[in-house]
């Protein structure tokens, strides 16, 4: 490796001594977001899925469904608008979300970050618990605990770049 990518990348021999598991935390967070929080399953479920158009699937024909009882807006089995709604929106936030997690993971093994694996299922655990309360909270007080896991998962992911950087500037060690 040529001494600009060596300097820059640090001894990349040294990344699986420090991630056995963040890299595949990535991957995980990526699973998570773009798989277990999809939305594509309730709206298959109910006829609403439109592949030509599926970020528009729920606007276009929810409201229609709703008139034709297929589904209700609120308590009830089949599954609620709302709910089809909060899980688009989930789906959506964890897309949104995945980059600075993934970046801040390969930021922090580049600069050579302790204890990257706590930070890592740290945020997978608060991720499952943003998705749980999102899909389940619907009072809009009881909303605040979403809010709390969303910068919660944040803070985790600021925390990895302070670190990095702090390390990379000569300074790491003070939160080590």
């Amino acid at each position: 490796m040529s001494g600009l990518s060596t300097s820059f990348l640090g001894d990349i021999s040294s990344w699986s001594r420090k991630s056995s598991f963040s890299g595949s935390a990535i991957i995980v967070a990526f699973v998570l977001g773009h798989v277990v929080f999809s939305a594509r399953y309730l709206k298959q479920k109910y006829g609403l899925d439109d592949n030509t158009s599926p970020r528009r699937d729920i606007a276009d024909k929810g409201e229609e469904y709703m008139r034709k009882g297929r589904i209700t807006r609120e308590q009830g089995a089949p599954p609620q608008l709302n709910l089809l709604h909060r899980n688009q929106a989930l789906h959506e936030n964890s897309m949104e979300h995945f980059p600075l997690f993934a970046s801040s993971v390969l930021f922090a093994l580049m600069t050579g970050v302790s204890h990257i694996n706590a930070f890592a299922l740290a945020y997978l655990g608060i991720r499952a618990g943003y998705g749980a309360s999102y899909l389940a909270i619907k009072d809009k007080k009881a909303s605040v605990l979403r809010t709390a896991f969303w910068w919660s998962g944040n803070l985790v992911c600021f925390a990895m770049i302070v670190k990095g950087a702090r390390r990379l500037v000569g300074v790491g060690r003070m939160w080590e």
